[in-house]
């Protein structure tokens, strides 16, 4: 974008008061269209400056070539706005000319690709060519005339639609392109990023999870510098969150993709802010909280020298300090942070609901009488509701407890382990320990081993090197010999 226009984009944003938000610390790691669609929904939450909000949209937008958008974002503006001012005293006939710049570079591009493009649309030639491993760059200029240039410019459109905001035309052709061999691997994942952000634009999530496996395998695999491997992995960690809370069964893929051991350092040392939604997802995974708890305060305490938030704060109040009060405090303020945010505003009714539960079950678990009445007056539950949360966690663990109807009261035995599974857990325990022993022990034999044979192999060195074969000093196997003293002298 040129003129006016393109100058106020390079002049400076607008503060926007964000207070409590990750807006500022997750736009570094987005591409400014998804950033639009984060900011659309902080406008229209209400929950902060709107005139603020707009100004901040549109200096994004006037860094793309979304000529209209900005112009239908001006009306958002008061009337005596500067900004809106500024852009309406320009000449409409400016306006009309960038615009019709952008759609001349459009039809003129299309035409300096039609052959390859009329080239993909023969799908059943396309597919023949991939089955046959002929779909190479080289083969497509000898065969059908299509230069590596004509390539470039493909590819070079397909980011040119993108900014323009055609995302599904921008799709299909980096998906056409990344079907050819012999591309440079830095233009192959630039494209799979490029694909990754149009189908989250486009709400494809599987199409989109398929290409986050993709760059992480690229990343993992190309033999980038550490300090770019940790950067790529910190946009695709930010960029997947789109996937993880939208898509059905997401949570459990966030739990896997963040239990990575790269992905979980890259979170430790580069974005500790993103254990929010590692905690929400571990809350709403009913099925698997149980066994993350350790993991999940292993993250908190690791990071807590960097951040910290209501979610975290939740978490060491319930597991740590068993300040049940205190935790119940803190749970309002994740509600209103999980209304407010992004990725989890959908989530926030499930996420209350599943922590309530999780104090529930964390309360019975370290005492042996709970007041039900005193517990549903904690949790803002109903007598009803705290009954029946009481026979949902006997039915659903191993809880070993009785509901007291006339006493109004839940009496909780603690958990006893027979004999025979105590006896079974020593043995268990003794083989692992074995196991470990014999790994330890064949380690340094081994060690052993080859210490002694380079120490014969250096031994025969300095017999040879002063005169002496040494075959009565060491055998054929390396052994001693028989002999005394060894034939070179000492």
């Amino acid at each position: 974008m040129s003129g006016a226009m393109s100058s106020l984009a390079e002049s400076e944003e607008p503060r926007v008061p964000l207070t409590g938000s990750l807006l500022g610390r997750v736009a570094r790691y987005m591409d400014r269209h998804l950033l639009l669609h984060l900011l659309s929904f902080i406008h229209e939450s209400g929950l902060h400056d709107r005139a603020a909000i707009t100004k901040y949209k549109i200096k994004v937008m006037m860094s793309t070539n979304m000529i209209d958008a900005v112009i239908d974002e001006l009306e958002h503006l008061p009337e005596d706005d500067a900004l809106r001012q500024e852009l309406e005293a320009r000449d409409a006939d400016d306006v009309d000319e960038q615009r019709q710049d952008v759609l001349d570079r459009l039809e003129y591009e299309e035409e300096v690709v039609a052959e390859m493009t009329t080239f993909f649309e023969d799908s059943s030639a396309v597919a023949e060519l991939r089955n046959d491993h002929k779909l190479t760059v080289a083969n497509l200029e000898a065969e059908y005339n299509i230069t590596a240039a004509m390539v470039d410019k493909f590819y070079e459109l397909a980011r040119y639609k993108y900014d323009c905001g055609l995302y599904n035309e921008c799709e299909q052709m980096l998906q056409h392109f990344l079907q050819l061999k012999q591309t440079p691997p830095e233009r192959v994942l630039s494209a799979y990023w490029g694909r990754l952000a149009c189908r989250l634009l486009e709400k494809m999530w599987d199409g989109a999870m398929e290409d986050v496996r993709a760059i992480r395998e690229l990343v993992d695999t190309r033999g980038m510098a550490p300090a770019e491997q940790l950067a790529q992995r910190s946009w695709l960690l930010h960029w997947a969150l789109f996937i993880f809370f939208n898509k059905q069964g997401g949570t459990d893929d966030l739990l896997d993709f963040f239990l990575d051991q790269s992905n979980m350092q890259t979170v430790e040392n580069c974005c500790p802010w993103l254990l929010r939604y590692f905690i929400a997802a571990v809350v709403l995974s009913r099925r698997r909280r149980a066994a993350m708890r350790g993991v999940v305060m292993g993250e908190i305490r690791q990071v807590s020298y960097m951040y910290t938030d209501a979610f975290c704060r939740f978490m060491t109040l319930l597991f740590d300090d068993f300040d049940f009060h205190a935790a119940q405090d803190m749970l309002l303020e994740c509600e209103r942070v999980a209304r407010a945010d992004f990725f989890l505003h959908a989530h926030a009714d499930a996420f209350m609901d599943e922590s309530k539960k999780l104090i529930f079950e964390t309360f019975c678990q370290v005492h042996c009488e709970v007041d039900l009445g005193d517990l549903a007056q904690r949790l803002n539950m109903t007598q009803a509701e705290a009954e029946k949360s009481m026979v949902d966690l006997v039915v659903s663990s191993t809880l070993d407890a009785r509901i007291d109807s006339s006493a109004n009261r839940a009496v909780i035995k603690p958990p006893m382990r027979a004999s025979q599974q105590r006896l079974m857990d020593r043995a268990r325990d003794l083989t692992h320990r074995s196991t470990i022993l014999a790994q330890n022990l064949q380690r340094v034999t081994s060690e052993q081993a080859e210490y002694i044979k380079l120490f014969v192999a250096l031994e025969r060195a300095r017999c040879a090197s002063r005169g002496g074969a040494g075959a009565g000093w060491l055998d054929a196997g390396g052994r001693w010999g028989a002999r005394r003293k060894p034939p070179c002298g000492p």
